[in-house]
């Protein structure tokens, strides 16, 4: 995570813990941030935890109202480089406006609640963050081999041409939903027309002048370097970078950089190449303004990443380090945020937004269990939500190891806590 000082000097980098014994562990974090942040993480597992039922931490109507920042800051006295790491480092927020009219504390506590609940979910040790191979392609993937599992008809390279609606027939009787008679005949170049009952469109189809309203745009770039050695370590790496807002380039919203090195998902055929990628929300002013295109906004980041010294129009870099890959291709370019909610045009005929603009896709997995239940109002969710216990902000640390060093970190922290206590 990229975090600016107060005073305004340059950005420094540093890694965000997942788990108390990453807190412990840290060499970026005084004994009194240590402190102060595991204070907190408890405060929030004991009352979202606990459904805001006899928690000690605040309840959802005691926060409401408030910012997050003003959240952290206020009731919780973090300095700002421990609530950089709250707010962009798990929780995944993106900084809009000033403080105290950024992401609101409901949204971000349930953000981070999300992040906890995320963490070992694939087995122990296992992260919150799962890195898609291509992006959220890979659901419409999933959803087809498993859509051709239980029966459908799977259609590849052929493209429909229209859709047709046929002539109504009554259904007999107590006749079940495969019993009822299709509705629609879909013609696709070069194949036999197929007859279904429901219709999923994609984004790319436009029926009609006021669809796909955009709420916004987003700024990405895909950067393919190579660094000048390769690699002793075989297999890849993968590393999520975030930059709070106003720490490269005054960027006004949370720039994400996913860097993948080498064969890490088996898409580079050279342990050398690392691949970048980079998105943010698209600044609300005049688009075709130079100051707020997708590489006057990204640039800044992509330079902690990569060498651009080699690239035509590459900005100039005296402290640029020569420890970075090389940049050998970068591609920019603006998308629209298909944040808007689904189009119901007919009975049993629905259209998806666009592409999704968060990290974690979030977007289009509630659009998409909107969908099913709009087609198929008996299914009870897509998303089926666990029961039992939930361990949340915890790992597998010790509970009495860990309560011994949280005990060392106070004694020791109390001579700092007169010099740091402040905003930090």
């Amino acid at each position: 995570t990229e975090a600016r000082d107060h005073d305004g000097q340059e950005a420094s980098s540093f890694v965000v813990p997942a788990s108390r014994s990453d807190i412990f562990k840290s060499k970026d974090l005084g004994p009194v941030e240590k402190r102060l942040l595991m204070r907190y993480l408890k405060s929030e597992q004991d009352s979202l935890g606990a459904g805001d039922n006899g928690g000690p931490g605040p309840s959802s109507a005691e926060v409401a109202g408030l910012s997050m920042v003003e959240y952290l800051r206020d009731v919780h006295k973090l300095p700002k480089k421990l609530r950089s790491i709250v707010m962009y480092g798990i929780a995944d927020l993106d900084g809009e406006g000033g403080e105290e009219e950024g992401p609101s504390a409901e949204e971000g506590r349930q953000r981070l609640y999300k992040y906890a609940k995320s963490i070992n979910r694939f087995g122990p040790g296992v992260g919150a963050l799962l890195a898609c191979n291509y992006g959220n392609g890979e659901l419409s993937q999933a959803f087809c081999r498993l859509a051709a599992v239980h029966g459908a008809t799977y259609v590849l390279n052929y493209a429909p041409t229209r859709a047709e609606a046929l002539p109504a027939s009554c259904p007999e009787e107590g006749a079940g939903e495969q019993e009822k008679p299709d509705t629609y005949e879909v013609h696709i170049k070069g194949a036999v027309p197929v007859r279904c009952k429901k219709i999923l469109l994609g984004p790319e189809v436009s029926l009609s002048s006021d669809r796909n309203e955009e709420v916004g745009k987003v700024f990405r770039c895909a950067c393919v370097a190579k660094k000048k050695e390769s690699p002793a370590k075989k297999g890849g790496n993968i590393q999520l970078h975030v930059f709070s807002p106003h720490t490269v380039g005054g960027n006004p919203h949370t720039i994400r950089a996913v860097c993948i090195e080498g064969n890490a998902l088996n898409t580079c055929g050279s342990e050398s190449l690392v691949v970048i990628y980079l998105s943010c929300r698209a600044q609300a002013q005049n688009p075709s303004s130079e100051r707020t295109s997708p590489r006057h906004v990204l640039e800044g980041a992509l330079c902690k990443l990569a060498s651009l010294q080699d690239l035509d129009g590459a900005p100039e870099l005296a402290s640029e380090s020569k420890d970075l890959p090389k940049a050998l291709l970068c591609l920019y370019y603006t998308q629209r945020d298909g944040r808007s909610d689904l189009a119901e045009l007919g009975e049993g005929i629905v259209q998806l937004g666009g592409p999704d603009a968060s990290l974690g896709f979030q977007n289009i997995v509630e659009s998409s269990g909107k969908c099913v239940s709009r087609l198929y109002p008996d299914f009870e969710t897509l998303f089926p939500s666990e029961d039992g216990q939930d361990a949340s902000l915890e790992d597998s640390e010790d509970e009495a190891e860990a309560s011994y060093l949280e005990r060392v970190l106070q004694s020791v922290s109390k001579s700092e806590q007169a010099g740091e206590g402040g905003e930090g």
